[in-house]
């Protein structure tokens, strides 16, 4: 299992109050202080993802722009826009001049600022519109007009906003797990390659080398298990213990995720 770092920055534009912030301190569940860009009025918060996939967990940490909606503005937001990996376009349902002006404005600043196109476009306060009809309508148009994935959302409710943010994060570690996941590696054919694998895989996840072998040096003697003449139930016995470790130097669902593949390795190999 490889575990990777990565650092991404989400911005999220729209005019004046179409419930940016609180779209933002929703998905956050209101603990978390913003800090702030002197001289902009800027808002940035940050939120940590984990993504774990067959052979590669992914650590996101995702720092969350909130900028201000006044088009006339424009040096406001160089900041926002500068380094950005990821866009949401955010527009007020009961409110219709917000929602065409993703259209008349927003997509064209976003694309001579930056060349690219948002992640996606988001219709918040679903929850305050009764005819939805025509005002759906428009806003579905403009999002298969441009290739761009439609959101429908309340911060009030909590109404899908969780993902929202879960689909930024995925594109932005989609290309780090198709890269991983096309290289090969040879499997161990015998217990000892095994438990060298199993040894490296440890190590590559904890930084200090030092440190994690020492880990896996107790670990190992306290299941009973003799490094020159690996016994697959002593082995077995042995990720128990380094699982039990991850849950606290890692998280529960990266300690599982460990355990699950390196178990595999382990019964792979035949008495």
């Amino acid at each position: 299992m490889r575990l990777r770092e990565v650092d991404r920055k989400l911005v999220i534009f729209g005019d004046g109050k179409v419930g940016k912030t609180s779209l933002i301190t929703r998905y956050l569940d209101k603990s978390f202080s913003p800090g702030y860009v002197p001289g902009t009025g800027l808002k940035v918060f940050s939120k940590v993802l984990e993504f774990v996939y067959p052979n590669l967990i992914v650590n996101l940490r995702m720092s969350i722009w909130d900028t201000a909606g006044q088009k006339w503005y424009s040096r406001i937001r160089e900041p926002a826009f500068e380094g950005a990996q990821g866009i949401i376009l955010l527009c007020d349902l009961s409110r219709p001049e917000t929602v065409v002006s993703i259209e008349e404005f927003w997509l064209d600043e976003i694309k001579k600022a930056t060349g690219q196109l948002p992640v996606a476009i988001v219709g918040n306060k679903v929850d305050l519109i009764t005819r939805k009809g025509d005002i759906l309508d428009m806003l579905e148009s403009i999002g298969a007009k441009n290739g761009i994935e439609v959101f429908l959302t309340s911060a009030k409710s909590g109404e899908n906003v969780d993902n929202v943010f879960r689909l930024a994060g995925e594109r932005f570690v989609m290309d780090i797990a198709a890269t991983i996941s096309k290289e090969k590696t040879r499997k161990p054919t015998n217990l000892r390659e095994v438990t060298d694998s199993i040894v490296e895989d440890f190590i590559s996840q904890h930084g200090n080398v030092e440190k994690a072998l020492a880990i896996v040096q107790n670990q190992f003697k306290d299941a009973g298990m003799d490094l020159d003449a690996p016994d697959k139930k002593a082995l077995l016995r042995a990720l128990e213990r380094l699982k039990k470790v991850e849950e606290i130097l890692l998280s529960d669902s990266i300690a599982r995720a460990n355990y699950d593949e390196r178990k595999k390795l382990v019964e792979s190999i035949k008495d």
